[in-house]
């Protein structure tokens, strides 16, 4: 949804005239390529965002389970914790950043 609008500010930032709008480029792409040229572009943040994704969401319930065996540890075996309060979510939430970070962090290093 946000792609054909960082296209537009691009165009716009690279564009030499000064009365350039949002519209009249919107218009300007559309009149000379068409549907597909305001789309032009998307592919490559959804190959690289898609996995990013994924693997955050991965690592998210994978961080309430660490949470949750945690908590199951401390009160005693026999309790079931089903849901969890808001700190727990907080630090599952904060559990799960360390693989998406992780990989985000070593592309800029290689």
């Amino acid at each position: 949804m946000g792609h054909p609008f960082d296209l537009v500010k691009v165009r716009m930032q690279a564009s030499t005239s000064a009365s350039t709008g949002v519209f009249s480029t919107i218009q300007k792409t559309f009149v000379s390529e068409g549907v597909r040229g305001i789309y032009r572009g998307v592919s490559a943040p959804l190959v690289a965002t898609t996995p990013m994704f994924a693997l955050s969401f991965w690592s998210y319930n994978m961080g309430k389970r660490v949470v949750q065996y945690v908590s199951q540890s401390s009160q005693g075996h026999g309790s079931n914790v089903a849901t969890l309060s808001i700190p727990q979510t907080c630090i599952a939430g904060g559990l799960s950043s360390f693989p998406t970070v992780t990989i985000m962090v070593s592309k800029f290093l290689i």
